[in-house]
């Protein structure tokens, strides 16, 4: 008799859980400028999730650098 060498295929009940799960935190003051994708929204490395505005922070560099701000 000779072995059956078909794949066979076999369907698990499973779930799915993220190995690492990164919290991002703020540094500064800003204000939210815009969101770029929404809760539950598959994303790829390296694309922008939110645009976030920094007044403080640009004044405070634009002094440093002995500039105006815009």
């Amino acid at each position: 008799m000779k072995a059956d060498t078909q794949p066979m295929e076999i369907t698990l009940p499973s779930y799915l859980k993220a190995i690492h799960v990164t919290p991002i935190m703020s540094r500064v003051n800003g204000y939210l400028k815009n969101f770029c994708v929404d809760i539950g929204d598959q994303v790829t490395q390296g694309q922008l999730l939110a645009e976030i505005d920094t007044p403080e922070l640009n004044e405070e560099l634009a002094q440093a650098l002995g500039s105006v701000p815009p």
